[in-house]
């Protein structure tokens, strides 16, 4: 699970605990600087109860026991029950969600911790408000699970769009699993993040990302896939180009 803030560190915390309990799965929180070495004021009130997904385990439960051959059977309880049911948990309690914009986008950008504050930033930048990104069809969907990435919750945001832009630092952990998981869909969007759709490099793999860097590949990605930008945000290309 990966916290954009300081504030979801408490809410992925409490989340980490419940969803390795359902799942008797190891979770972990992916913490960086930004985040780990920040501060902010919480509010301690409504905490959220988690909704616990219903649906059967295997014989003997997920949890870890001493049993013969125990590596074979720890490995099929963890394909076949641990991972989907972090993925069922995620999912039930909404920990991926679209947080901006449209709820049923043409131009999805998918991304998750740290950089979800990079998007805002270049979003704004863009002069894009919430109120534009609804009128012009743009959706932000942000990835809590960043592994296992959670099939029905991307199909439920993408199931309009004719592009997902991913937007993640460093490597593309949640792109890469996107493209299997949409490859064989019969009418799949365009991935694009690390890469626009011809292969040419577009956000860069070894550097931390800003709001700048995505602010510019952004506006690209936007006037290549929504053909009637201009005419539904007139000021778009100028702030673009600044």
């Amino acid at each position: 699970l990966y916290p954009a803030s300081v504030a979801e560190i408490l809410e992925l915390g409490l989340a980490a605990f419940a969803m390795s309990r359902f799942s008797g799965l190891v979770v972990g929180l992916k913490l960086v600087n930004e985040t780990a070495e920040g501060t902010g004021v919480l509010d301690l009130e409504g905490l959220p109860d988690f909704v616990t997904p219903d649906i059967a385990g295997p014989e003997g439960g997920v949890h870890f026991r001493h049993e013969n051959r125990a590596m074979q059977a720890q490995d099929q309880r963890l394909v076949r029950h641990k991972l989907p049911r972090a993925q069922a948990f995620a999912r039930a309690n909404r920990l991926d969600r679209i947080a901006f914009g449209s709820e049923a986008p043409r131009f999805l950008i998918a991304t998750a911790g740290k950089a979800y504050a990079d998007v805002l930033a270049a979003l704004d930048a863009l002069e894009i408000d919430e109120a534009l990104a609804r009128r012009i069809g743009l959706g932000v969907y942000k990835i809590a699970l960043i592994f296992p990435l959670d099939p029905a919750g991307l199909d439920a945001a993408a199931s309009q769009a004719d592009e997902v832009f991913f937007v993640e630092e460093k490597r593309p952990h949640a792109e890469t699993q996107a493209k299997a998981i949409l490859y064989d869909r019969p009418a799949r969007p365009r991935i694009t993040g690390k890469s626009d759709p011809d292969g040419a490099p577009l956000l860069p793999a070894d550097v931390t990302l800003d709001g700048a860097v995505v602010a510019a590949a952004l506006a690209g990605r936007l006037r290549a896939s929504l053909s009637d930008l201009d005419t539904l945000l007139p000021g778009f290309r100028a702030a673009a180009d600044c």
